[in-house]
């Protein structure tokens, strides 16, 4: 049976509408960073395992499906007041998030941070944060529901500061580049101490030269 021009193009047509609106109802919400930032520190020893931390307060505005630009405000527990672990103890990997409505609703988030999961591209490291709401089990809704409907999030952060402190020791430092976009083609974790040990030896037998 051959179906006519006009049918088949309605057919067509229905077929991209329904794709288009699963996509959306698919979609993650976007986050555009408004001010502020995150900042993760490395501490590599020798062999052993880096001590990863994040700190610091930012500003995100989210948009979602039926959501408008909202603003929505990520931060450790000294409001991003602590950058040199003096208050907050160094291997932080708990933040927490409110939105506008928060005041009101009582409803804030947790985002729990899992180290073990980060990724590595180039310059950058993703690290997934898992959101929860709290009270457990409130709705979502706002620019906090959209975020922990969104969970786990990956954020994004970019190389800024490395340091050889001699004895084998370096330090790496990362601020927040992104939220909600993975990185491409991450490589596993484990390059990442390879590639500090490799920028320490270049760091010194720069130093060697001058």
């Amino acid at each position: 049976m051959k179906l006519k021009p006009i049918l088949l193009n309605r057919i067509i047509l229905a077929l991209f509408l329904l794709t288009a609106a699963t996509w959306q109802a698919a979609a993650s919400p976007i986050y555009q960073i408004g001010g502020g930032t995150l900042t993760i520190t490395g501490l590599f020893v020798g062999a052993d395992p880096p001590i990863l931390d994040i700190r610091g307060a930012v500003l995100l505005q989210v948009s979602d499906t039926g959501l408008p630009l909202s603003p929505l405000a990520i931060y450790d527990s000294t409001g991003g007041t602590d950058p040199d672990a003096l208050m907050l103890p160094f291997g932080n990997s708990l933040l927490f998030a409110d939105d506008e409505n928060s005041g009101v609703s009582g409803i804030t988030a947790v985002v729990q941070f899992n180290f073990a999961l980060s990724q590595v591209s180039g310059p950058y490291i993703t690290i997934p944060g898992t959101v929860t709401l709290i009270p457990i089990g409130s709705p979502l809704s706002g620019a906090l529901g959209a975020f922990a409907g969104d969970s786990p999030v990956p954020f994004t952060f970019l190389n800024s500061a490395f340091a050889d402190l001699g004895g084998g020791t370096f330090v790496l430092q990362w601020q927040l580049d992104s939220v909600g976009s993975p990185i491409p083609e991450p490589g596993s974790f484990a390059l990442l101490s390879a590639g500090v040990v490799f920028l320490g030896i270049v760091h010194r037998k720069r130093s060697s030269f001058n």
